[in-house]
């Protein structure tokens, strides 16, 4: 089983914890890591993206000038693509980006993300006695977290979330919607002991 890197909220090192889930060490999951945050970013996008065509646009269906004899080259109406305010040729419209994954797929790809980075990963327990957002980040210093994180809390961290908040670096995320792509996204994990609970019971109805 794989254990996390365990601290109370003074950064005292403590016991590591166990997630209760086998390591993946050794194994091949890329392809299957990899459809997954495509599929995940691929549906964050809104699809709303909208040009009209040229027969969209209003200007005069009017044929510009006579065919032959002008000396011009040879034009049709104004909204033509290549005419100033004319409609747009093969621009984009409307349309859903989603990819679907398999529900047994998303999942086992979910825990084995986590499973993957749990070196990196770090769970803070005991009495939470901040008062102010510099004692916050002095906390992430004085456990070598210096660079981006992924701060992942319970419904129930009100008080960690507003202090931690405003801290540069610092991505907070809710544990029930934590996704693949953000744990595989973030160099360090901190998750609070409320959020690892939930965790826990997520891998296990996930494994």
């Amino acid at each position: 089983m794989i254990k996390i890197t365990h601290y109370d909220w003074n950064a005292n090192r403590l016991d590591d914890l166990e997630l209760g889930i086998a390591e993946t060490a050794g194994k091949d999951y890329d392809k299957l890591l990899s459809r997954v945050i495509v599929a995940e970013q691929a549906n964050l996008r809104q699809g709303t993206s909208s040009v009209k065509t040229r027969g969209e646009v209003t200007r005069s269906t009017r044929k510009l000038y006579r065919q032959k004899g002008t000396g011009n080259a040879r034009a049709g109406d104004a909204g033509s693509p290549t005419r100033y305010h004319g409609g747009v040729a093969f621009g984009p419209n409307p349309r859903s980006y989603n990819q679907k994954i398999n529900r047994k797929e998303r999942k086992k790809a979910f825990t084995i993300g986590v499973s993957l980075r749990h070196k990196d990963t770090f769970c803070v327990t005991g009495e939470f006695g901040f008062k102010k957002t510099k004692e916050a980040d002095g906390f992430l210093k004085n456990i070598g977290i210096d660079r981006k994180i992924l701060m992942i809390v319970n419904v129930d961290d009100g008080e960690k979330r507003l202090l931690f908040r405003n801290i540069q670096n610092v991505e907070l995320t809710n544990v029930s919607s934590v996704t693949l792509n953000s744990i595989m996204k973030y160099p360090n994990i901190l998750i609070t002991q409320t959020a690892l609970d939930e965790l826990k019971k997520r891998l296990h109805d996930e494994g």
